[in-house]
């Protein structure tokens, strides 16, 4: 879109008549009235920035203010406090949000949220561009009056331009960060110039701001639509043409646009937020996105495909899966029966930590919600399957919990991964004794790599695949007893993955490190330390640096190697028996940080190091045998540790 007087201007995505829509199946709104009847929106409200509303439409209440389901709203247009609408546009919107029951040619519809109450906010006629300053009142006047209706969730179906990456705008970005810090879910359409946009890819603002959920569309047939934007900054899919909807003069009309595919997503907002209010927008999207649908953009997609994952939204299983997180919240969690657990926050800035349950063995994953408490735990592995030595934890490319680990029934290697809010579990590697020391990580190219111990051959391996392509598992090295505590990271440099793994040899007691260019290529590997014991091992290539915490089983002591041209090595920590948990991190000031626990102290320890190479060592907490640092997208850091003494996870203070 253009500038006007130096002003951004936004437009109203345009509307694409169609013929049909099967999208409440296709979503499982039906198994949701089936199943939550109770859960209809009941007691949320939610703002349509828009075109206003029709709130004369007798599925939009007949009438407008306190009793009616339009209860308040403003013209920003016009400057007057009747925001009807004259284009139809937010009247569209309105109906796939909260619009009661009703039948068309034959087929019942109605909104996700029916029973939610709606604001209209009038921001455009429909007929030309809108300034973001007028988009700011709007938004103002929710952050004024949320109290008074209950406003718990907004929708944008209003953008203009294309990014690639998260994007501020000087008018609204501050109002979107207080409305986030409200509780309040902001969601907007992503866009409908995607078959236009032949230089690079991304979603419109405001759908791009970071604290603004982007929504695109998908047709019938579940296949993401030639015109929605998309790119690493689209959160999540909808349907967004053949859908049914309210319209001007009490009628219905068959829409289509990334513009409808926002608010069914904002109406399943509500009802989210009607399970439990407290949870925040980080959570809401977390919710929508773990519980949603894979969909592989470039399957039969064509034009400017993407080749990469996105969620779905499932209406059903997302009421079922924040149900499952908000019912029976713990302040901590019962200890790692193997002290074994790994950390990692999701795209959506929750955080998620993956562990072993101390009375069954079975891996569990629980979630830390905005008010601090935990979920009690979904099960991830099958039942009677018990669990040992591995559990690692990433978020794949549609940006889902995945859970590598050693199945100690089987002597497998399995991945577990979320789909429509549940666990499926998959053997990746049965080929003997195999699994022990795995690690996960989603590469750049969408690709799961798992890196894992061979005991039967007593060998390094590797698997990599996904849910579209069968896990190709390679030997890494063979050169003696080799593999044990590996510990797996990636970066992409100059459009090529890099795929590194550190690991023990436990036949010469050395460190090694081994290298690939592509997750196919051909691995060459190092001797990064001559020791006598290796163990706990943790690697990273933030920065395209290769840096490896580990310990001195020998002397005990707490280690750092890094390569630049070749290795060299210091020396963390020498005072005592430390090392039995490490984990090596950046902080947000981009120093190199090495959590360990001290078993002679009984503590656990932060190092730090200098610019000039000299580390610094301090006492965070009492406890600490397993130790898992997770990095969020804003480099906030949680630590997690398991205070032995009470069998209990403990959050230390945050680092920033």
């Amino acid at each position: 879109m253009k500038l006007r007087s130096s002003t951004q201007v936004q437009g109203l995505e345009p509307r694409h008549l169609l013929a049909f829509s099967s999208y409440a199946t296709l979503i499982g709104q039906d198994q949701a009235i089936t199943d939550f009847s109770s859960f209809n929106g009941q007691g949320q409200t939610v703002a349509v920035i828009d075109t206003g509303i029709d709130y004369t439409h007798p599925s939009l209440g007949s009438g407008f203010g306190s009793g009616k389901k339009v209860v308040a709203g403003y013209d920003f247009v016009d400057n007057d406090p009747d925001p009807i609408d004259t284009d139809g546009h937010g009247t569209s919107v309105a109906g796939l949000i909260a619009a009661n029951a009703y039948t068309y040619q034959g087929v019942q519809y109605q909104g996700i949220a029916p029973a939610a109450n709606l604001v209209a906010l009038r921001v455009g006629a429909g007929t030309e561009g809108i300034a973001d300053s007028t988009i700011e009142q709007a938004l103002q006047w929710v952050i004024s009056n949320y109290a008074t209706y209950d406003i718990s969730v907004i929708n944008l179906s209003i953008g203009a331009g294309n990014y690639t990456t998260d994007r501020t705008n000087a008018t609204l970005s501050d109002e979107f960060q207080t409305l986030a810090d409200l509780d309040i879910v902001v969601i907007a359409a992503s866009g409908n110039s995607g078959v236009s946009r032949i230089s690079g890819r991304g979603v419109a603002y405001p759908a791009a701001d970071p604290n603004v959920i982007a929504v695109g569309a998908v047709n019938a047939e579940d296949n993401i639509t030639n015109y929605t934007q998309r790119g690493a900054t689209l959160d999540l899919l909808a349907p967004g043409s053949g859908v049914i909807s309210t319209t001007l003069a009490a009628t219905y009309e068959s829409v289509a646009g990334t513009s409808f595919a926002s608010p069914i997503t904002a109406g399943v907002a509500a009802l989210i937020k009607q399970v439990a209010n407290y949870l925040t927008e980080d959570d809401v999207a977390s919710i929508l996105r773990q519980s949603g649908s894979t969909n592989y953009d470039g399957d039969v997609e064509t034009g400017n495909v993407t080749a990469t994952e996105y969620s779905r939204i499932n209406v059903d299983a997302a009421i079922t899966y924040a149900r499952a997180l908000t019912t029976g919240t713990l302040d901590s969690l019962p200890g790692s029966r193997s002290l074994v657990l790994d950390s990692a926050y999701d795209r959506d800035n929750v955080l998620q930590i993956a562990y072993i349950d101390s009375a069954t063995g079975a891996v569990k994953v629980s979630t830390q919600l905005g008010n601090g408490r935990w979920s009690s735990g979904f099960v991830v592995s099958p039942a009677g399957v018990t669990a040992s030595l591995s559990v690692s934890i990433a978020m794949d490319d549609s940006g889902k919990i995945a859970v590598a680990y050693y199945n100690d029934s089987s002597d497998d290697l399995v991945l577990a991964t979320l789909e429509n809010g549940v666990f499926s579990n998959t053997t990746i590697d049965a080929g003997g004794n195999v699994g022990q020391y795995a690690s996960l990580l989603i590469a750049d190219d969408g690709k799961t790599v798992i890196s894992y111990y061979d005991q039967t051959n007593a060998d390094l391996k590797i698997a990599v695949g996904s849910r579209r392509q069968a896990y190709t598992i390679r030997t890494v090295d063979l050169a003696g007893n080799v593999g044990a505590w590996s510990s797996l990271a990636s970066v992409t440099s100059s459009g090529t993955v890099i795929v590194a793994i550190a690991y023990a040899d436990d036949t010469n007691g050395n460190l090694k490190y081994s290298r690939a260019f592509g997750t196919a290529g051909a691995f060459e590997t190092f001797v990064v330390d001559d020791q006598s014991g290796v163990a706990n091992i943790d690697l990273s290539l933030e920065g395209g640096r290769a840096a490896i915490a580990f310990r001195d089983v020998n002397k005990g002591d707490v280690k750092y190697a890094y390569r630049d041209t070749t290795w060299f090595t210091e020396t963390v920590a020498a005072a005592g028996a430390l090392g039995q948990s490490i984990d090596l991190y950046y902080n947000t000031a981009g120093q190199l940080n090495v959590a360990y626990y001290n078993r002679t102290k009984r503590a656990t320890y932060v190092a730090s190091r200098s610019t000039s190479g000299v580390w610094s060592n301090s006492r965070i907490g009492t406890g600490g045998q397993t130790i898992s640092v997770a990095t969020s997208s804003d480099s906030v850091i949680s630590r997690l540790i398991l205070d032995r003494p009470g069998r209990k996870f403990r959050e230390l203070d945050v680092i920033s």
